[in-house]
Formats: structure tokens, sequence, C-alpha cells
């Protein structure tokens, strides 16, 4: 269901969307920890994100699981005597390796991220994973840094807990930092305190930044001129949350906008309001594509639903109207020969229920299909089945009337 959700929505993932992986990041990284940053001949190929020992690492967009492991601690009584070249050599061989406890996660787009310094790891290679799952906990302290007195399992070659992370796209490093602050938290949690209100992160007047509402309302994004302006995330107390376009401090543009449980819509907005084209994919299964107005389905649009049935067609104000110039059925418009191009459409059943369902004659010039449907649809809302044929047998559209009485 997930694959055929983002095939509907044209979804495609760009690490530059991802979410941070983990939670309460300061927002800064010092210049040993910056991406290219030089340790010896090689350059930093991730970013470090300092944070506590044993917190959860998040999974910061969809993929599938492509290693998980711990390589051996590192051994100083391996090759007793040598240089620290063939000392290094000696704990390779021996399966050291400086990452420790380390996953990696192929995403689509030929993206690939990268953890290390793991305490803990909760996946294996081959599982898929979702965005904001939690896959380990991070660590890295040293015996000296840590509270128990032991080295975290899987630390590496680090000292200070922190998680070691990186992106590659086409099997190439790129610096992943510029997009933290503006993507926000991968479950969205909003840590609301009365102490840490306002701008929390960042730059709230002409930049990146963070800002928190004493009421729990959060937005991680742009800001021009000290308004919501640009790209953000808007994440409110109640748990919905609007991703996307933001123009002069209102979601304007194109976004997503999701009801946890309810709904997710990706589209056009204008002011939040639904409004332009868009995809709404709803909790129970059910998808609809097309066009709306302030919130409504209005205009050309598909509604697949839970069970497979498809209104397509024209919508006004939120209810089909079938095909275009069609209004609601009336004892003094029936169903005629007018409708005998929209008959044999995928709608004709659920047209074919409406009027049934209100008790309407039903005549017009039909083919015998239309005419068994009818009478089916007429057995099963246990209204009589009489009428008048032309002929039994339909040879031409034009040759068979039926008159079907309520």
């Amino acid at each position: 269901m997930k694959g055929l959700i983002r095939q509907i929505l044209r979804e495609q993932v760009d690490y530059s969307n991802f979410c941070l992986p983990i939670k309460r990041w300061s927002g800064t990284v010092n210049a040993g920890q910056k991406f290219g940053a030089r340790r010896g001949s090689n350059p930093h190929r991730g970013i470090d994100l300092a944070n506590d020992s044993g917190s959860n690492l998040y999974a910061p967009e969809d993929g599938t699981i492509k290693y998980a492991k711990f390589f051996t601690p590192w051994d100083n009584s391996l090759c007793p005597g040598c240089s620290r070249k063939d000392k290094i050599k000696a704990n390779k061989d021996n399966g050291y390796n400086a990452c420790g406890g380390y996953i990696q996660i192929k995403h689509t787009n030929n993206i690939v991220t990268k953890y290390c310094h793991l305490k803990q790891i909760d996946v294996s290679p081959g599982d898929p994973v979702v965005r904001g799952q939690v896959i380990g906990k991070t660590g890295g302290d040293s015996a000296a840094n840590s509270p128990s007195g032991v080295d975290d399992k899987g630390r590496g070659n680090s000292s200070h807990s922190h998680l070691h992370y990186e992106v590659l796209v086409n099997g190439s490093w790129v610096n992943p930092d510029p997009d933290f602050v503006r993507n926000g938290e991968c479950d969205g949690t909003v840590v609301v305190s009365t102490t840490l209100t306002g701008c929390t992160v960042g730059d709230c007047e002409n930049g990146v930044g963070t800002y928190v509402w004493a009421d729990g309302d959060k937005y991680v994004g742009d800001w021009v001129d000290g308004t919501l302006h640009g790209k953000g995330t808007f994440f409110y107390a109640s748990g919905n949350k609007y991703v996307g376009d933001f123009v002069d401090g209102t979601g304007t543009g194109e976004g997503t906008f999701t009801v946890p449980g309810v709904y997710v819509y990706t589209g056009d907005h204008i002011g939040y309001y639904f409004t332009g084209k868009g995809t709404m994919v709803y909790a129970d299964g059910g998808v609809y594509i097309g066009e709306w107005l302030e919130d409504d389905r209005h205009g050309q649009g598909k509604m697949t639903h839970a069970d497979g049935t498809i209104e397509e067609g024209p919508w006004e104000e939120d209810v089909f109207v079938g095909i275009s110039g069609q209004q609601d059925p009336t004892p003094d418009d029936p169903f005629t020969n007018k409708d005998r191009e929209y008959n044999m459409s995928i709608q004709k059943d659920l047209q074919l229920r409406r009027f049934i369902a209100k008790g309407y004659t039903i005549e017009g010039i039909m083919d015998e299909e239309t005419i068994e449907a009818i009478q089916t649809l007429q057995r099963a809302a246990s209204l009589p089945t009489t009428g008048i044929f032309d002929k039994k047998t339909s040879i031409a559209l034009s040759s068979n009337r039926y008159f079907g009485n309520k």
C-alpha cells in the first residue's frame, strides 16, 4: 500500500527533504564535526551530531537496511611492539572498523545513508524501514566519559557520544547539514517548555530557524522579515502537520498536510486551504486525485473508494455530480437516452443506485446489459422489476426501450 501511495503522489525521494534522525540536537556543528573537515589526510565524509548516549536513532526516510552490524572493537594487545601503522592493519584484519556499531540504509533515487558509533541496533539487513522508525540507539562514549565507566558497545574510534551521519547520492558524498534545521525531527514531536519558547534555533528574522509557541505549535523553516516565508514545516500541537511552501505567514503554494489517522493531502494550497490540484489519501485506503476549492473536491477529479468503486468526472462542493452538466435526478428529470454515453462507463452502477435509492422512474433507450443491471439493483433494493420492453433481445441501442416503474 505504501508503494501504491508513493506512485499516486508521484513522490520523489530527495535527501534534502530527509528529517533529522535524532532528537534534541543543539542545531550547531563545530569545525571538526563539519562535512569536509580535514582529519589527517582524509576529509570528514559526514557530519557529527552531538547527543546523549542511548538516544533513539530514527530512519530519516523510507528505505531498506543494507548493512547492520557491530565491528570488532579495537584491541591494543594485537601486534605488540608494532608501529601504529602495523597495529591499525592488525586490528582491521581482525574485523575492526572506526564506525563501531554501523547501519546503512538504501533509499530510492540512488541515495544511501550511513550511521556510526551505535550502541544498539534494532534492524537487520533486508528489513524495510519507514520514515521516523526507530532503528537503533546512538553511542560513542569511551569508558572515561561514560557514566557506567565502560566503553559504549560499538563506539568505534569515538570518545564522546554523538551520531556520525553520512549521505551518498549516486555513490558520492554530499553535505546534509544545511537541511536539518529546516526539516525538523523525524517523529515530528513538538517539545514545549515554559522556558523554551520563541525562536529556539537559528535565525527567525531572515534565515532558517525554529520557532515554538506557548500553545505547542512549532515552525521549522525559512523566514523573511520575521515572517514564515519560503520552505518549512509547521507542527500543530494537535498532531497535524503541514510541509511545503509558505507565503507571508501562511501555507500557500505546494505542500503536504497530514492529519494522522485521517488523511494525507499533497498538492496546491492557498492560505492552508486545499485549492487547485491535489491528491488526498484517506486512512481507509481511498484516494482522490483532482481539483479542489477551499477544502472541497470541486472540478474534475477521480475518487477511488476503499472498496474499489470509482467516481470519475465533475465534482461540486465535495459532491460527485456525474457527467458534465448533469444535476441530481428528480421525478421530472428521469434517467433517459440523454445519459446513454454515461451508461456504459464505470459510473453506470453508481448513478443507477442514486436513481433507484430515490425511487425515481427510469426510462430511455437502453441495451440489454443496462436493463439487466437496473433489474439487479431493483431486486437488491426490494423494488418491483416490472417494465415494458420493445424487444427481449437488444439488436441496436435505438431498438430497445424500457420503462421501469417505481
